[in-house]
């Protein structure tokens, strides 16, 4: 997972373990950063959905 995250709006969905961020979201995670328009952390299914606008910034390379 991705260890810090900037994040303007987010909101809870159905339960305390199910977040959506909306509006700008970033995430770090060692060298690779990700850039969105939404993210939604869905804890009680066990996956993260990132779409719009999704760029990734890697060593190993940029993914549009």
């Amino acid at each position: 997972m991705f260890a810090s995250t900037y994040l303007k709006s987010f909101h809870i969905l159905t339960n305390i373990n199910d977040i959506e961020f909306s509006k700008n979201v970033e995430a770090l995670y060692e060298n690779s950063e990700l850039y969105a328009d939404k993210a939604e952390f869905l804890n009680s299914k066990n996956y993260l959905i990132v779409t719009d606008n999704v760029k990734v910034l890697d060593t190993k390379g940029t993914l549009i």
